[in-house]
């Protein structure tokens, strides 16, 4: 096989993959769809939810304080005496 063949078949094969996913659109905005009619009604539920406000407040008043977000925080390199006492108790 020359060079240019197989440069021919790479091009045709990436040109293939492109135009078969324009296929999967429909069928994909079918899927979201669907989704969209399961989760939306739960989503407007939760909205409603005093405890949800709550919690959003919350964070905004931990976040206005400029305590550490819980995702980004890492982990303590300090070990809470609870901790201690139960690895203690595992030896």
């Amino acid at each position: 096989m020359s060079g240019s063949d197989k440069m021919s078949r790479e091009v045709a094969a990436i040109t293939q993959s492109v135009y078969s996913a324009a296929d999967r659109v429909v069928f994909k905005a079918e899927g979201m769809l669907m989704w969209m009619e399961a989760v939306l009604p739960a989503y407007e539920a939760a909205k409603k939810d005093p405890r949800l406000a709550r919690a959003v407040e919350m964070r905004k008043a931990a976040l206005a304080n400029g305590l550490p977000d819980e995702k980004t925080r890492g982990r303590s390199k300090t070990r809470s005496a609870g901790t201690v006492a139960r690895l203690r108790l595992r030896r």
